[in-house]
């Protein structure tokens, strides 16, 4: 198994130390990402988000909380899917398995 394919967060103690890492406070996700996606995005109200390699798709509970008109996110580990989809728990957002190959 290559380190780049998707399965690769599906082994028990990358994903627990991916999670710990990305639920940090000044995790690069919070601090560098996040903030320019919103801003290339916005405004964000009725606009259709397809998030590709969602991950925990904590980004699109923000998306919908802003007005999205809809969130699909589409991830490869079983794992993060998962997770994205208790992350979207009471929310219209979906996530889908898929890997980049199929």
């Amino acid at each position: 198994m290559g380190k780049a394919c998707p399965s690769f967060y599906d082994d028990e103690m990358v994903f627990a130390t991916y999670m710990r890492h990305r639920h940090r406070l000044d995790a690069p996700n919070e601090t560098l990402e996040k903030p320019v996606i919103l801003e290339l995005v916005a405004p964000i109200t009725n606009k259709r988000i397809l998030d590709l390699g969602c991950g925990d798709a904590a980004i699109g509970r923000e998306f919908l909380h802003y007005g999205a008109a809809s969130y699909m996110g589409v991830e490869g580990s079983h794992k993060m899917v998962e997770i994205a989809t208790q992350t979207l728990t009471g929310t219209s957002g979906q996530v889908i398995l898929q890997t980049i190959e199929d």
